[in-house]
């Protein structure tokens, strides 16, 4: 028979019953998303999910990402100002990223 009981150390932090018993207020989270937040890519709809997991725990959650990108009904989200030399741009790597970073 195995023993579910955590023995301490780590494995007694992550127990889900330690875990119920955490009692957390609110937080304001700042989440930063290098990409052009919102489109339907895989990372962009992983962003979304997380953002709206923490508000649903009662967290306010700000998103601060790349200034295209389209809206969220219900996120925050603050947006960097374009680079003169390049306005618009591809998801995946370019040298202009540099300058969004």
């Amino acid at each position: 028979m195995i023993d579910s009981k955590p023995t301490g150390g780590m494995s007694a932090f992550f127990s889900s019953q330690a875990l119920l018993n955490v009692q957390v207020s609110s937080l304001s989270i700042l989440m930063i998303a290098p990409t052009s937040f919102f489109a339907d890519y895989g990372c962009h709809v992983r962003i979304l999910e997380e953002a709206r997991a923490l508000q649903r725990l009662g967290h306010r959650v700000t998103i601060v990402t790349y200034h295209n990108g389209n809206p969220v009904e219900g996120l925050d989200i603050r947006r960097s100002l374009p680079v003169p030399w390049r306005r618009d741009y591809e998801v995946g790597s370019s040298r202009h990223k540099i300058g969004f970073d």
